[in-house]
């Protein structure tokens, strides 16, 4: 009898030591406590600026749905994936940083976690307030939030945006083979008539929109036409003259008659001026070189 005694309080005691483990962890919570990481993501997790961060040293790799588990419990947010994106959960990504550590935080913590995912062609987009959505690149366009390039410098970096870009001179596939073929993992580009659609997270859409502008430039023997504003009809006229004589018109040559059979040549002008009959603008259609020397003109006549 003292056997089946001593065998009930042991039972007992070992059910009461399992409950305490399961109290003091419900006291404790879900989350990443401050200087800890209880396993889920390999970086110290701080305050700094009164907001939740990540102190990041050495380098190695963390998984997905860990790396986006840190990231719910840093920003208070709920985290679901996209179909084509939940395939890629499990895998790895790598982190490079300082022995010494750098920290990372507030704003800068989802776009960190951004260039983190592109790695495995995965991004975060924030559909909904409160939630992070973690989508496949590939389909990031189907996402994007419409914008213009006048609103493009003052928007968030993380977020990924669509828009069109108008082209001045070069042809839309020339420019689409200038943008890495058309595609890469944060930024894509599509041709659309008259314009460069581009579609991409905005701090890579605002670096791809320095490379499209310069890019976007006439060849040095291709003319154009450009609207040059005078002051006056007086300095309007000026200017015609100065470049009519600047720039005169080439004579014909003949360069055989044999058989009755005049044959000329004349190059084009390299320059043509029009002044319409109201206004003080000229138009003026040159290579590019050639209006540089009408700007210069211009200048010069200016009082």
């Amino acid at each position: 009898m003292r056997y089946y005694v001593a065998a009930a309080a042991m039972i007992l005691g070992a059910l009461d030591m399992f409950s305490t483990g399961d109290s003091a962890q419900e006291k404790r919570g879900p989350g990443l406590p401050f200087g800890k990481s209880l396993g889920s993501i390999p970086f110290e997790v701080v305050e700094q600026n009164g907001s939740v961060g990540w102190k990041i040293s050495g380098r190695g790799e963390v998984a997905v749905e860990s790396l986006m588990a840190g990231l719910a419990s840093a920003k208070g947010q709920l985290v679901t994936y996209s179909a084509s994106a939940t395939g890629s959960r499990k895998q790895s990504v790598p982190y490079v940083a300082p022995e010494s550590g750098r920290v990372v935080s507030g704003e800068g913590l989802s776009l960190y976690v951004s260039d983190l995912l592109a790695s495995v062609l995965l991004t975060i987009i924030s559909p909904v307030e409160g939630r992070i959505l973690v989508i496949s690149t590939h389909e990031a366009a189907a996402y994007s939030e419409p914008a213009t390039l006048e609103l493009l410098p003052g928007l968030a970096p993380e977020l990924w945006v669509t828009l069109q870009v108008p082209l001045k001179f070069q042809s839309q596939r020339e420019l689409s083979r200038l943008t890495l073929g058309g595609s890469y993992a944060l930024v894509s580009t599509r041709s659309s008539p008259g314009n460069l659609l581009v579609s991409g997270r905005a701090d890579h859409v605002r670096r791809l929109m320095a490379v499209i502008t310069a890019a976007d430039e006439p060849s040095l023997n291709d003319q154009y036409v450009v609207a040059y504003s005078l002051s006056s009809n007086e300095s309007r006229d000026a200017a015609a003259v100065a470049l009519h004589s600047l720039f005169p018109v080439p004579s014909k040559k003949v360069l055989s008659a044999e058989g009755g059979v005049v044959v000329e040549s004349s190059n084009p002008p390299k320059l043509t001026v029009s002044a319409p009959a109201s206004g003080t603008v000229l138009l003026v259609r040159a290579t590019r070189a050639d209006h540089e020397a009408v700007m210069r003109v211009i200048e010069a006549l200016k009082p």
